[in-house]
């Protein structure tokens, strides 16, 4: 689908959201305002963190991993390269566009997708590179007004025939940091998805609808991050009453600098949006990892890393991307 055919398939969206305010992430569009949320009224659980140089807040809460022995873990998908390397937690990296187009593989779509963000750890309470505050903004953009690379998503359906959509005009639902304890310096897997499911827990977030991304602070190791040869990748897991819980591991990927995308359109934190952008993309079109992929196993975002990388101004600021794959035109769109 071209840049025009995009516009026109979110013409309605645009319209319902043109009386939205134009807020954007600070310093990244110049007739920008600030949009600040409303300071939710604390319980005995959750107290607020201001997200420093901003009036943001974020609930703080201390999460129990009470089904962690049983996670349940399937395959790591979508799984973005460094830019650069040869091999991928052990794997060689196949080229990516030698697969064709995206085949439908019989599994569920995210029809109106649900994004919530949870920051992993005590780590999260110094935040000088404003990856909060960045990701924050970034999050609410998708489907926001102006954002029409969320569309080429809009293409791919289940056998419901349903077809991924916009969520009232932003994909970010809700965030939270977990202050429980710091997160592990060298995370598994495991711990990776019962962090997760905890999470999902907490933000009332299953079913294929829903994704929550589990951001890791600086300095530690997520699944061998950086030195696994991968930015990011999505998966699926189960909470403790068999509900499903789709979920992303953001590495701090300022910590891999350019091979993770820092610097690569407009600024430091572009890894962020961009690595964040290709798994979201990925699991709204494959949260069970059986419905959209080519016949090598690149989804989406996999088809397109690295490539023809823009920014993209939206109602929340303006973000570095990265193109999404089209089945119309079999070729990587902006």
């Amino acid at each position: 689908m071209n840049g025009k055919g995009k516009r026109a398939t979110l013409a309605a969206t645009a319209a319902m959201l043109a009386s939205l305010a134009g807020a954007s992430f600070a310093g990244t569009a110049a007739s920008a305002t600030t949009r600040t949320p409303a300071h939710p009224a604390a319980s005995p659980a959750v107290t607020m963190h201001q997200i420093q140089g901003t009036s943001l807040w974020m609930p703080q809460v201390k999460l129990r991993h009470r089904f962690a022995p049983h996670t349940v873990l399937h395959p790591r998908a979508g799984i973005v390269p460094q830019r650069g390397a040869t091999t991928v937690l052990g794997h060689k990296i196949r080229p990516a566009l030698g697969g064709g187009n995206l085949l439908y593989n019989g599994g569920p779509v995210a029809h109106t997708s649900r994004l919530y963000l949870l920051f992993w750890g005590t780590q999260w309470s110094s935040d000088p590179n404003g990856v909060e505050s960045y990701l924050y903004y970034y999050t609410n953009g998708i489907c926001s007004s102006g954002d029409y690379w969320v569309g080429t998503n809009f293409q791919y359906y289940d056998s419901s025939g349903g077809t991924p959509s916009c969520n009232n005009g932003s994909a970010f639902q809700g965030w939270a940091q977990d202050v429980g304890g710091p997160a592990p310096a060298n995370a598994t897997q495991a711990q990776i998805a019962a962090e997760a499911a905890a999470g999902a827990d907490y933000f009332g977030a299953t079913g294929t609808d829903a994704q929550v991304a589990v951001i890791s602070p600086t300095g530690t190791h997520p699944d061998g991050f950086p030195n696994s040869g991968f930015c990011a990748w999505h998966s699926y897991t189960f909470d403790s009453s068999g509900n499903e819980v789709s979920y992303t591991n953001l590495p701090y990927v300022l910590d891999a600098g350019g091979g993770c995308g820092e610097d690569s359109v407009q600024g430091t934190l572009d890894g962020f949006s961009i690595v964040e952008g290709h798994e979201f993309s990925e699991t709204e079109t494959d949260p069970e990892i059986n419905a959209w992929y080519d016949n090598v196993g690149y989804e989406i975002g996999d088809k397109c890393a690295w490539t023809n990388l823009f920014a993209e101004s939206d109602a929340w600021g303006t973000f570095a991307q990265q193109p999404l794959w089209d089945n119309n035109s079999s070729s990587c769109q902006a």
